[in-house]
């Protein structure tokens, strides 16, 4: 029985209190909660850095378009009312093998198949209509809903869209010499750093999806 007891106060002795437990859990729960938001900023970094190279990718196959003689003879496809019917005419002419390109943050690529496999819903881009390969440094491909025609074609400052995939957290510009880049709103707003267009260029046009 002595043994017993002897015993007993050894396991006290090396025994949290409860104090000793509600501190320790405190620390966890801090340490947690400082991490969560350098955790989602981190997969946030992620999303934004496959949206620029998916929009890099599908300026590399509009490029291919615009250089095939029988189709672009150098001018992007304009066969289209929208970025989606522009998409379409890629994937049914076998330029684009992979729909993830597609998609983006919050938009799915598309995945079914048949004639017309790209719905409006699962298309992340929007298309500027008009461009040839020689427009170099002119958005051809935006996150939609993220610009407006007006900000291709003047300096006007971008304002954050609610209806974009990113709302006010920024959006993607690729242009038409196939640079891809992330631009992030600062103080509700970003002024445009891309090329502007010619006033007389009235054959271009902004498509959504």
């Amino acid at each position: 029985m002595h043994n017993f007891f002897q015993r007993i106060r050894k396991l006290k002795a090396n025994s949290f209190t409860l104090v000793e437990l509600l501190v320790v859990i405190s620390i966890i729960g801090l340490l947690a909660g400082l991490a969560t938001p350098a955790i989602q900023k981190g997969l946030e970094k992620g999303k934004q850095t496959t949206d620029v190279s998916n929009g890099r990718q599908v300026a590399m196959i509009l490029f291919a378009y615009a250089n095939d003689e029988s189709l672009g003879a150098g001018t992007f496809p304009t066969n289209g009312a929208t970025s989606t019917d522009i998409f379409n005419a890629l994937v049914t002419n076998g330029f684009v093998t992979t729909h993830k390109v597609l998609g983006g943050n919050g938009v799915p690529s598309p995945k079914t198949a048949g004639t017309n496999p790209v719905a409006s819903e699962s298309v992340y881009w929007a298309y500027t209509k008009g461009l040839a390969i020689t427009d170099g440094g002119i958005p051809l491909l935006s996150t939609k809903n993220s610009i407006k025609l007006n900000n291709i074609n003047s300096s006007a400052a971008v304002t954050p869209d609610m209806s974009s995939p990113w709302k006010d957290k920024g959006f993607v510009i690729v242009t038409a010499d196939c640079a891809s880049t992330w631009y992030s709103f600062t103080n509700g707003k970003v002024s445009g750093r891309w090329a502007t267009l010619d006033a007389s260029a009235t054959n271009v046009s902004l498509l959504q999806p």
